[in-house]
């Protein structure tokens, strides 16, 4: 048993529950609240956790292989100490950042072990996960009609509704990150028939969701994550062909309506604005992120340049890009908006060789699995419990997309939904295991 001695909830673990049923709530509210409630998970969690599990759990490559890189980024924080231009405040800021980053795996084992025990959180989180998604959904068409949502907050961008995250336009990136782990839970929760329904309703919800935020990388994220998950599961092909056909005649009545302001803002964000930022500039040379981005490319590519196996520094983008062997004009920002540029920026080559080794092998899973039904001519549903493993951790490959702009990679608000989506993934896991060393048991007694 991976888990042992388990319990009847006490007030540790109602904590702990608690905790786990707010975080998607807290999240709209800012990064505050979530990291009060991972700080709430972490401390009543390790006061049962490391009690009940069994410590051979960990005896595996990939933990080992994330202990190291944190241990890494703490340690290349430590040794800005000895840089020429070293101050106090820049150390403790890169050491803030590294040195409990471990705490997120703590976190995620905490969570692991809660959901393994307490299964009911699966059905409580998809089920708020769906409620606040949808409240956000009729809080974003009435901001996009009135230029104000529900609680009075104004509409700051043409095309990129925000709801009630305010001036952080990151309402897209909150729904793709949330709403595939909701989905993924569903899918063991229900039989065929009701999922069918319940995806199609997380699948529209998503969909106007990430079209009203305006953001281009949510929506395609979105795409890939719907792609990657019909081929694990079969949806009943009425359902399929309605969300398609929704799909389409958005994107028609988008692209042909331009007197309307409704539709011609999101046609502006989509079609106009895009294909200003990807043209040609004067020096001939095709970007393929928009030019402002293009530029925090540039000078992370510089910061690479010159310290490529250790980097700059774990967060230090911010501090150094505005050094002259660094700078690029107008390419000067908190992070570089890819998660790849900026570890190789500040953690250099080692750093990001972990997440480079991690995407290649995850592409090479599920590759393999399309490969597998389409040319060996299964249906798209094969036994989902074999390839429970792949199927959970389709959120986390959606974050290691390489070629696509992302938020900072130290960032907390976002570390609390990957993690929190690590832990759903690893109670799984967990359980698969627990399952099998049961069964071996049973057949070694017979």
């Amino acid at each position: 048993m991976i888990f042992k001695n388990l319990r009847s909830p006490n007030i540790f673990d109602k904590i702990i529950i608690f905790s786990i049923l707010l975080m998607p709530i807290a999240l709209v509210s800012g990064p505050a609240i979530p990291n009060i409630l991972r700080f709430l998970i972490i401390i009543f969690g390790c006061t049962i956790f490391f009690k009940k599990i069994n410590l051979s759990f960990f005896n595996n490559r990939y933990f080992f292989l994330f202990v190291f890189f944190c241990c890494y980024i703490s340690i290349r924080s430590l040794t800005i100490f000895f840089e020429d231009d070293a101050t106090i405040g820049n150390i403790l800021f890169s050491l803030k950042s590294s040195l409990l980053y471990f705490s997120y795996l703590i976190y995620s084992f905490i969570i692991a072990y809660t959901i393994n025990n307490f299964q009911f959180i699966r059905l409580y989180l998809s089920v708020i996960i769906f409620t606040i998604t949808s409240f956000l959904l009729i809080d974003s068409i009435f901001q996009l009609l009135f230029q104000y949502n529900l609680l009075g907050m104004p509409m700051l961008n043409v095309g990129r509704v925000s709801s009630l995250f305010g001036d952080e336009l990151i309402l897209g990136s909150y729904s793709v990150k949330l709403l595939p782990i909701a989905i993924l839970m569903s899918t063991y929760l229900f039989n065929n028939k009701t999922f069918d329904i319940i995806y199609f309703s997380f699948a529209l919800v998503g969909t106007l969701l990430i079209i009203l935020s305006g953001e281009r990388s949510s929506f395609l994220l979105w795409i890939l994550f719907n792609f990657l998950f019909l081929f694990y599961k079969k949806i009943r092909i009425k359902y399929l062909l309605i969300l398609i056909f929704i799909f389409i005649t958005m994107i028609m009545s988008v692209s042909l309506s331009k007197k309307n302001y409704v539709l011609s803002s999101i046609y502006f964000r989509y079609v106009t604005e895009l294909k200003y930022a990807m043209t040609f500039d004067q020096s001939e040379k095709f970007r393929f992120f928009s030019r402002g981005h293009a530029k925090h490319v540039e000078s992370a590519i510089e910061m690479a340049k010159d310290n490529i196996l250790f980097g700059q520094g774990p967060n230090m983008f911010r501090k150094k890009c505005s050094k002259p062997d660094f700078f690029v004009k107008d390419g000067c920002t908190t992070h570089p908006h890819n998660i790849y540029f900026q570890l190789f920026a500040e953690t250099g080559l080692i750093g990001a060789a972990y997440f480079i080794v991690l995407f290649a092998f995850l592409s090479w899973v599920y590759l393999r699995h399309i490969f597998r039904v389409v040319f060996n001519n299964k249906k798209s549903e094969i036994k989902i419990q074999s390839n429970q493993f792949q199927l959970m951790l389709i959120p986390i490959y959606l974050f290691l997309w390489p070629v696509i702009t992302s938020g900072n990679f130290f960032n907390s608000w976002i570390n609390n939904i990957h993690f929190l989506c690590l832990g759903i993934a690893l109670s799984y896991i967990i359980n698969n295991k627990e399952k099998n060393n049961e069964k071996r048991i049973y057949l070694d007694r017979e």
